[in-house]
């Protein structure tokens, strides 16, 4: 097989293929991000790669027919860590955009190979479990704007200590976006926020963390006590479920709201810190506790 002109000669290859391509319809054929992954329309050559010899006839028809793909590549001979930073770079480019804007944004496969000056070879194969899978932001379509955002939490997330408390509240989320069991999704997000607002004595956590987040998110809330009562409610089920109680009384409408309530807190809360070096300096230092707690008797958004 001839090699794929597109990507660069004597380098390995990371190609995801997205689940849709509706939330890239305004926008350009490439868009490359800090940590050197890019999303880009299908290269023509694509048309000529017999995929389905290497990755069978259902796989194979949708690499050959997506029209958006996520790419990484490293220089030849390949680093024995490509697998997993080409991994993790592009865990962190979907993430990030998923945090600007919720959306259909989720690769289905990854797919690596050798793109040598003479050919292609097919090295590994990944398929990967689709975000939103309930289409809560099925119509949602990224802006400019949305991309700048995206861009300036790929820088941030790619910085980040993994053994600090906003690295693991994000790998919570991603853990949760891609759980199709709404009880174990629900756990997830509330690994991510007790990463970000477990008090450090661990006394009163439902009214702590709970008080904590409204309190943290106050600027970005249209209704202080309501969110309040609902994040409780939330802990409550969280509870629960982690130790293996009756979930009768729970309607398949609740579940959504307390489900969805959760998901939303954690991405704003993630969004705000984020956002703000400040912010993320107090999140990822031992100040965290006393900030947190401050902020029910102030005022004051922000930290000193």
């Amino acid at each position: 097989m001839d090699s794929i002109p597109e990507f660069p000669d004597n380098a390995i290859v990371a190609v995801g293929r997205f689940e849709s391509i509706r939330p890239f319809l305004q926008l350009p054929a490439q868009i490359d991000f800090p940590n050197g992954t890019s999303i880009r329309s299908r290269p023509d050559s694509f048309s000529r790669i017999p995929f389905e010899d290497f990755l069978g006839p259902f796989a194979g028809k949708d690499f050959l027919h997506a029209q958006r793909f996520l790419i990484a590549h490293a220089g030849l001979p390949e680093e024995p860590s490509f697998y997993r930073v080409a991994n993790s770079s592009m865990l962190i480019t979907v993430l990030s955009l998923w945090l600007a804007k919720p959306s259909l944004v989720s690769i289905a496969q990854i797919l690596y190979f050798e793109n040598t000056s003479a050919e292609i070879n097919f090295k590994r194969f990944e398929q990967l479990t689709p975000f939103d899978q309930y289409g809560r932001h099925a119509l949602s379509e990224y802006s400019p704007d949305d991309l700048d955002l995206a861009r300036t939490f790929v820088e941030t997330i790619s910085q980040l200590s993994l053994e600090g408390t906003t690295w693991r509240a994000i790998y919570s989320l991603w853990q949760a976006l891609r759980e199709s069991d709404w009880t174990t999704r629900l756990l997830q997000y509330w690994a991510g926020l007790e990463s970000l607002y477990s008090p450090s004595d661990q006394q009163e956590l439902s009214f702590r963390i709970s008080q904590r987040s409204c309190f943290f998110l106050a600027h970005d809330l249209p209704n202080i006590e309501e969110t309040f009562r609902t994040t409780r409610r939330a802990y409550k089920w969280r509870s629960r479920v982690t130790h293996g109680r009756n979930m009768t009384g729970l309607s398949q409408q609740e579940s959504q709201i307390v489900a969805y309530h959760s998901e939303d807190i954690l991405r704003l809360s993630l969004r705000k810190i984020l956002s703000d070096q400040k912010l993320l300096g107090v999140f990822e230092s031992k100040k965290r506790d006393d900030y947190l707690d401050s902020l029910v008797f102030s005022r004051e958004r922000a930290p000193a």
